[in-house]
């Protein structure tokens, strides 16, 4: 996919959402939360990819490894206890919101 986009990955961990292209992040952000999808982090790149190329400015997130998202119903799948949701189904949003 890096390749295919001619861009550069970024591998440090500890990037910030509000670092990274507004835009392209609140659309992944909104589109993990429409699948019920709460299995990421930007910060740890857990399930998250930082890619960068000559047409964006700041890096982009994007996501992969969806098994975890309510819909897709794996039988497997249990939220993570900080989040405090009963089960996979239920949305939280875990993006900012804009002011």
């Amino acid at each position: 996919m890096v390749q295919r986009n001619q861009a550069l990955l970024f591998e440090k961990i500890g990037y910030k959402p509000t670092q990274l292209d507004k835009v392209k992040f609140l659309e992944m952000a909104v589109s993990e939360y429409l699948i019920a999808n709460t299995d990421w982090s930007v910060q740890y790149q857990q399930n998250i990819k930082l890619i960068k190329n000559g047409q964006n400015k700041l890096p982009i997130a994007v996501r992969y490894d969806c098994d975890h998202a309510g819909i897709v119903r794996s039988p497997y799948p249990k939220p993570a206890p900080a989040l405090q949701l009963s089960n996979v189904p239920i949305r939280r949003y875990r993006g900012y919101s804009i002011s």
